[in-house]
């Protein structure tokens, strides 16, 4: 895991695009503009099957933190016919996140679950791949109607951030917005072995969630 004096004050690495970067690829997921789609879109994903192109917040940027190497980021975001506040508040609403649970997922409550506020913790038994394991985020964030956040404390990954953003499009609508970013387990071998996997799985989660979103406030 990333050590405190890495993060800011919610636990999330604070990014930044390292100024070498360019072809959209580097850009900072604390400041990145709503990318506006047309309503004939569904959804778009943004996976990164390397490791990220993000330097930390420091006083130089030539010299990012070693560490960045380990992290891996993964984008969601998808066009839903209602306000930030009602697509916000379906999030926060009670059974959300079953709602949001593809079917095919071996997925299980076993406790906490009923709020997003900063401390509020989730239990979760599920499986990666074959192999049973038990999940526990922390809720880190909370500014509705336009974000919350949770870490995980416990998990089949060496670190986990996401970002669950709820930005207005200027069109009456709000462009939904998920952002993760991650260490996969076992280091470098993780990521390359692991990499398949955690993108297919990655995508199929979050295509059924925003699909689900969507289909709620057609």
């Amino acid at each position: 895991m990333l050590q405190d004096n890495s993060v800011g004050r919610t636990g999330v690495p604070q990014l930044s695009a390292h100024p070498s970067l360019t072809h959209g690829r580097a850009f900072a997921v604390e400041d990145q503009p709503p990318t506006l789609l047309p309503f004939s879109s569904t959804y778009s994903h943004r996976y990164f099957p390397t490791p990220a192109p993000f330097a930390y917040n420091q006083n130089s940027q030539a010299n990012p933190d070693p560490r960045l190497k380990e992290l891996m980021l993964f984008v969601k975001e998808s066009r839903i016919l209602a306000t930030p506040a009602q697509v916000f508040a379906f999030h926060e609403s009670p059974g959300a996140l079953e709602k949001l649970t593809p079917p095919w997922e071996a997925f299980q409550v076993i406790a906490g679950g009923d709020s997003i506020k900063p401390g509020s913790r989730v239990s979760i038994r599920m499986s990666m791949g074959p192999f049973p394991v038990v999940w526990i985020a922390e809720h880190t964030e909370y500014e509705p109607p336009h974000l919350f956040a949770d870490r995980q404390v416990q998990g089949p990954f060496t670190s986990w951030y996401h970002r669950h953003r709820f930005l207005d499009d200027g069109q009456g609508g709000t462009l939904m917005r998920d952002e993760i970013t991650f260490q996969p387990p076992l280091g470098a071998i993780g990521r390359v072995l692991g990499g398949w996997f955690l993108r297919r799985k990655l995508e199929k989660t979050f295509s059924y969630r925003h699909e689900a979103v969507r289909a709620r406030f057609a």
